[in-house]
């Protein structure tokens, strides 16, 4: 039997695949690349057991990924810092990355940002096209019953690459004003 809150398999594909349609469709007719951070993290939240999200993307002048937005349903309020090897680590090599116990990831474990910012499961994915990779799409967990599985990461790959071809069609729109 299902407790207060949780959904059945079947249920959750469906909200899931609702939630893909829906940022297909929307995605397309949005006019900056905050609209589309904003709309992508809200649908993320609404689909996966997260619990601190953020938006990421890469400032080309500072060479570095920049919050563009966040998002946090506990304590920590709206500012908290994901880990920089997480994120790091889906930008440069253009994968997604899932730790269902990061505190016990033999990749991410002694990092200091795991252990002061209590990681429990954390997933990052690029937000990328075909041409490049414009920043990631990071999510976690700090309570121990919440752990992300390999469906909540394909899902939220999917949802990277709607971002993605956004993105991407945002900044060829800029280009041809210019």
């Amino acid at each position: 039997m299902l407790s207060t809150g949780e959904q059945a398999p079947a249920t959750t594909t469906v909200n899931r695949i609702s939630a893909l349609y829906e940022a297909t469709s929307v995605m397309l007719s949005l006019k900056d690349r905050k609209e589309v951070s904003e709309k992508l993290l809200n649908l993320v939240f609404e689909n996966l057991p997260c619990e601190r999200g953020v938006i990421m993307v890469y400032d080309q002048k500072q060479a570095m990924l920049q919050p563009q937005v966040m998002r946090s349903t506990i304590d920590s309020g709206n500012s908290f810092s994901p880990s920089r090897t997480v994120t790091e680590r889906a930008f440069k090599e253009n994968v997604a990355v899932l730790s269902m116990d990061a505190s016990n990831d033999s990749r991410f474990a002694a990092r200091e940002s795991i252990i002061l910012q209590a990681i429990r499961s954390v997933m990052c994915a690029p937000i990328a096209s075909g041409s490049r990779v414009w920043g990631v799409l990071y999510v976690d967990t700090v309570t121990t019953k919440k752990t992300f599985e390999q469906e909540d990461l394909e899902f939220l790959l999917a949802m990277a690459r709607q971002a993605g071809i956004a993105m991407e069609n945002l900044f060829l729109l800029e280009e041809q004003r210019k």
